[in-house]
């Protein structure tokens, strides 16, 4: 089913956005979602690994719950409606066997030089009503009597150290990545978390209903794009790896992924296009956590198409935990 249009006038503050429930999912669910990001990281497969690592059951990825999150909010507003900004924080783990519920409200409304935006709360939930994720979204709503808009971020103990800083390039680019994108990858990548928006899939559906002449890729494909979580298919390791040391740190390791992400949107992604994806470490700084002290690594990927026009900036940051008490041989 098509989903229909909502405006900007007939939404109001406070209203709760139409739920989207997962699952239970499954290994295959995860393996399908690494196999379209190309993410092969065993925790969410490998049960073995998984065992070895104490986990109840293999992790679902945190792009996968931003991805949901961002299917519920795009099949809510519609074709002429505009995600404009998501950003995720992961607050617990979800594990295969599990059911995950993608909830959201109303925050606010504005109208800004002839653009209706609409704020609001999202999050994602576990079967035991615990809160897993916490998000902010921001999108643009047509009104009624306006036509479709085109679209147009122990306490003596250091972990960072200046060689750290160095490795990861503070400030400056680490890496550039091209990536051609075609439909069937773009089917692909939507139908790995069960989106069935004809805007994804549908060549004469978005040609007629969509404002961009075709098939785009859902918001969240920018995860796709990521050569940090990308694995180099003769490599057999990521495309962009510039920290292996938080694999040799000389405490034990407590645990760690995704910390958030953010996303700001300037143009869609469209079938035949070509995407430069360039990679620019922000920050790598520390903090005590209930789990140990924890270790986060900021970046931003900026992605621009074929003409050089910019298509995204995604902030994302990843954090690994240690007990500073449990040193380890190294």
């Amino acid at each position: 089913m098509s989903p229909e249009q909502l405006y900007f006038e007939t939404v109001e503050i406070g209203v709760l956005i139409p739920p989207l429930t997962k699952g239970p999912l499954a290994i295959k669910d995860l393996v399908k979602f690494g196999a379209a990001t190309d993410d092969w990281s065993e925790i969410h497969f490998d049960e073995s690994v998984v065992r070895q690592r104490g986990l109840p059951a293999p992790v679902v990825h945190g792009p996968l719950k931003s991805a949901f999150l961002a299917q519920m909010l795009t099949t809510w507003m519609g074709p002429a409606g505009t995600l404009k900004r998501l950003a995720c924080q992961y607050r617990g783990m979800d594990v295969a066997g599990e059911t995950i519920t993608c909830r959201g409200k109303v925050m606010g409304k504005s109208s800004d030089e002839g653009e209706h935006l609409v704020e609001c709360e999202v999050w994602t939930e576990n079967s035991k009503s615990e809160i897993t994720t916490q998000g902010r979204a921001v999108i643009a709503l047509p009104a009624h009597l306006e036509p479709p808009r085109p679209a147009l971020d122990p306490s003596q103990i250091s972990l960072v150290t200046e060689g750290m800083r160095r490795d990861l390039h503070l400030g400056e680019v680490s890496g550039v990545f091209t990536y051609d994108v075609d439909r069937r990858w773009i089917r692909e990548f939507a139908s790995a978390f069960g989106d069935s928006n004809p805007l994804w899939h549908d060549e004469a559906y978005a040609c007629a209903e969509g404002r961009f002449g075709g098939i785009v890729a859902p918001p969240t494909f920018f995860g796709a794009l990521d050569p940090v979580e990308r694995y180099h298919p003769i490599r057999e390791e990521k495309e962009l790896l510039l920290d292996p040391w938080v694999e040799t740190m000389p405490y034990t390791n407590t645990g760690g992924g995704n910390a958030f992400s953010e996303v700001e949107y300037f143009l869609p992604i469209r079938a035949g296009d070509t995407i430069t994806v360039e990679v620019t470490y922000t920050d790598i700084f520390e903090r005590d956590g209930r789990s140990g002290r924890l270790l986060f690594r900021i970046r931003e990927n900026v992605l621009k198409n074929q003409r050089g026009d910019l298509v995204a900036k995604a902030r994302s940051g990843h954090v690994r935990s240690y007990d500073l008490a449990l040193k380890r041989s190294v």
